[in-house]
């Protein structure tokens, strides 16, 4: 985020006509109800209009930003992988360009689900040692269909080695 949206977000929450809660991630507007929707991206966006101009700002900007947080010019990593998940304790601060040394990888070709391959090397050593998916659920903070993939595709290559 450059300085000059940063100011206009802070201007933005310094009205008050936001309830912001840091915890859930959820943002919400005059009425009582939540704000906002999931872009083509997976990121949660809100809208607001001031001097006559639309500006759009993700969640997880805006909760960072009403905490305290110094955004400009660096980067938010959702450590779960999920971008419309905009709690406080999913969000990261980091430098820019340091999320693309963290390269998430795609599983299985399927679209919003991409996590780390350090988390891809924990899931599949907790498998190799025979754990069940409900504990490496627990254990690895990954969602149980991602850890089903990583599953498939260790079974996979296992298939592929008995071919050779």
């Amino acid at each position: 985020m450059n300085k000059k949206r940063y100011d206009v977000l802070q201007e933005i929450i310094n009205l008050n006509k936001w309830d912001i809660n840091p915890e859930t991630g959820i943002i919400k507007g005059v009425y009582g109800r939540e704000i906002g929707s999931v872009d083509e991206n997976g990121y949660k966006r809100v809208h607001y209009t001031l001097d006559n101009k639309i500006h759009k700002f993700g969640t997880h900007e805006v909760i960072l930003v009403n905490e305290g947080y110094d955004i400009v010019d660096k980067e938010v990593m959702f450590e779960d992988g999920d971008r419309s998940n905009a709690s406080i304790h999913n969000l990261r601060v980091v430098p820019r360009g340091f999320s693309a040394k963290r390269k998430l990888i795609n599983i299985g070709g399927v679209k919003n689900i991409k996590i780390n391959k350090d988390k891809i090397d924990e899931v599949t050593s907790y498998l190799n040692q025979g754990h069940s998916i409900e504990y490496v659920e627990k254990e690895c903070n990954v969602k149980r269909r991602t850890i089903k993939r990583i599953q498939k595709r260790i079974e996979d290559e296992k298939g592929d080695q008995l071919c050779l």
